[in-house]
C-alpha cells in the first residue's frame, strides 16, 4: 500500500509541475469540435483571419487543413493575446509543431508554415519549406527574412510526419539557434536526433534582423511554381517540447488528477480496513 501511495502522489506531483510550467499559445487539432468542413477563416477562438488573397480559400476537409500550391494565407493570434517580446523570452525555447502529410512538391521549394506578429504581411520567421527530390521531398527550414534555407534528408510522399522546430532564444542579436525534428519519439528533447540544426546567419552568409516580438502562427499557400501540396491535422506553439499531435489540454490534466485522487481514496479505504 505504501508503494501505491508513493507512486500516486509522485504522479500527481509530476502532472501538477508540468501543468504549472507549460505555456501553450496555439493548440489546434482540426478534427475536434472547434472545426467543421468548410472555410478555415473565422473558425476557432481566437479565429483564423485573412493574411492575404481570397483565391483558393484555405479549407477544412474531414479533420484536415488543405494547403495547395497557391492561394489564400491565414493567421491565428496566440491565445489570450500573448505577445512574446524576444527580449522577455531570451534564454528560453519556443516550439512550433505540426502534423503534416505531403502529397506533392516542386523543385524550387516554398514555405507553408511560420510565425509572425499578428496580422503581419511581412516579417515571417521560423519557416518550414517543402521541396521535391526524386521520388520524395525534403523538409526545409529558414529562420526568416533573407536567411538561407537548409534542407534535410529525403522524406516520403503520402506519409504522416510530426515536424517540430525548437527556437532557442539567445541573449544578443542575430545569434539564435534552432533544432528541427521529424517524428520525435521521446518527450525528452535531448533523446531525439535533430533532422536539421540551424544557426541564425550561419546558413549561407545572409543575415536578417531577429524579430522583436511574436504573436501569431501562419499557414501559407505559396507560389504556383514553387509550393507543395499537403494536409495538416494539427498545429501547436508551446514552450514545452511536444511529442504527438498536440500538447495536453486542461481536461487531460483534470483526468489525470482525477485518477490520482481515486488511487489516493482507495489507499485510504484500505488503511481503514486494516
Amino acid at each position: 500500500m505504501k508503494t501505491i501511495r508513493s507512486l500516486t502522489l509522485l504522479a500527481a506531483a509530476l502532472v501538477a509541475t508540468h501543468a504549472a510550467q507549460a505555456t501553450t499559445y496555439v493548440n489546434d487539432v482540426f478534427n475536434t469540435g472547434n472545426y467543421t468542413n468548410g472555410a478555415l477563416l473565422g473558425q476557432d477562438t481566437p479565429s483564423w483571419t485573412l493574411t492575404s488573397s481570397t483565391v483558393n480559400p484555405l479549407t477544412i476537409v474531414n479533420g484536415n487543413l488543405i494547403l495547395d500550391n497557391t492561394g489564400q494565407d491565414a493567421n491565428q493570434a496566440f491565445s489570450n493575446g500573448a505577445n512574446l517580446t524576444t527580449a522577455s523570452i531570451s534564454g528560453t525555447d519556443l516550439y512550433l509543431s505540426a502534423n503534416i502529410n505531403v502529397t506533392a512538391a516542386q523543385a524550387t521549394g516554398d514555405y507553408f508554415l511560420h510565425l509572425s506578429t499578428a496580422g503581419a504581411t511581412t516579417g515571417f520567421f521560423d519557416k518550414f519549406f517543402v521541396q521535391s527530390s526524386g521520388s520524395g521531398f525534403l523538409l526545409g527550414f529558414s529562420a526568416g527574412g533573407s536567411e538561407s534555407v537548409l534542407y534535410g534528408a529525403l522524406l516520403s510522399f503520402g506519409t504522416n510526419y510530426q515536424i517540430v522546430s525548437d527556437w532557442q532564444f539567445v541573449s544578443g542579436g542575430n545569434d539564435d539557434l534552432f533544432a528541427i525534428y521529424v517524428n520525435p519519439t521521446s518527450s525528452v528533447e535531448a533523446d531525439n536526433t535533430p533532422y536539421l540544426s540551424y544557426s541564425w546567419g550561419a546558413s549561407g552568409g545572409n543575415l536578417s534582423a531577429e524579430p522583436t516580438n511574436l504573436s501569431s502562427v501562419n499557414f501559407r499557400q505559396g507560389s504556383a511554381t514553387a509550393a507543395g501540396n499537403l494536409t495538416v491535422s494539427s498545429v501547436t506553439v508551446t514552450d514545452t517540447f511536444p511529442v504527438g499531435s498536440s500538447v495536453p489540454e486542461p481536461a487531460t490534466y483534470a483526468a489525470l488528477y482525477g485518477a490520482s485522487a481515486l488511487a489516493v481514496g482507495a489507499w485510504r479505504r484500505s488503511r481503514r480496513n486494516l
